[in-house]
């Protein structure tokens, strides 16, 4: 044996030389195992961000519920699931109903308000107009988020 490592081993009794030698392996062992541990572990990617804490913790009940794995990241604005499962997350998600970061669309006329005034209703179809809008040109690829404000026209007698 050559080196450093040579000349302190032959310094040792047989007995320690062992021992060198025995830890040595446990310690090559164990630096093993602990990257097969890391290497093992399911790598998470966001599934939403940009969340406020109510709505994060919102679909991190709904995927747990689903028994998707999930995690909090970016100080708690970010879901994050395991790369393995992202679509399936999703269709969890959808199946509860949630869809963060979207505006009410047209669902808004779902359950029908009883004393509706003509002004309520029809602030109500532009927030839903503007919501089917919203959810339109987010669903373009390459667009990120999309938020559209309609200023539309009274109508009046004169026109």
């Amino acid at each position: 044996m050559n080196g450093l490592l040579g000349s302190l081993l032959e310094k040792l009794p047989p007995t320690g030389r062992r021992v060198v030698v025995v830890m040595l392996v446990c310690g090559a062992l164990g630096a093993v195992w602990a990257v097969a541990q890391w290497a093992s572990q399911p790598m998470y990617v966001a599934l939403y961000s940009d969340l406020d804490y109510a709505q994060a913790a919102e679909l991190e009940e709904a995927l747990k519920e689903g028994g998707v794995p999930t995690k909090l990241g970016g100080g708690g604005s970010q879901v994050m699931v395991p790369v393995s499962e992202t679509a399936h997350a999703r269709v969890v998600l959808a199946r509860a109903g949630h869809t963060p970061g979207d505006r009410p669309g047209l669902e808004l006329f779902d359950k029908p308000a009883w004393g509706m005034t003509d002004f309520s209703q029809r602030v109500t179809f532009q927030r839903a107009l503007e919501g089917e809008l919203a959810r339109t040109v987010a669903g373009i690829k390459g667009v990120e988020k999309a938020q559209i404000h309609l200023a539309l026209p009274a109508q009046s007698a004169l026109r």
